[in-house]
């Protein structure tokens, strides 16, 4: 049985050279050794904080969300959705997945953003 081996945690350096590990070490190393170290602050300060939904006594809660151009869209273990305003952080809309029909919930959610679709189109 082959195993793969993460070559960046190898604490042995008395590994068997002829193993061969799917095809070497990851080549993508190099680029990352190269690239530019990251800039401290390069997302700089929010410019606006507002609390979004509370505790929902399922462990673990799975909150995903994504920020669209006027709203925020919080989303908790795939049942409790929460549309926020962007700029003031008020709560437009609150529900359950499930009353949108056909969404059973259930699963650990995803919010995307789609700057391509407009509501009426």
């Amino acid at each position: 049985m082959d195993r793969e081996i993460n070559p960046r945690m190898n604490f042995n350096a008395n590994l068997d050279p002829t193993f061969d590990v799917k095809g070497g070490p990851d080549p993508l190393l190099p680029l990352q050794a190269a690239a530019p170290p990251a800039q401290p602050d390069a997302f700089g300060t929010p410019i606006f904080n507002f609390n979004g939904q509370g505790y929902t006594f399922v462990n673990p809660p799975d909150t995903v969300g994504d920020v669209g151009a006027n709203h925020y869209i919080q989303m908790i273990n795939a049942t409790d959705v929460a549309v926020y305003n962007k700029a003031t952080g008020a709560l437009i809309q609150a529900f359950a997945l499930t009353s949108l029909g056909g969404c059973a919930g259930g699963n650990d959610p995803v919010v995307l953003y789609d700057q391509l679709v407009t509501v009426g189109s």
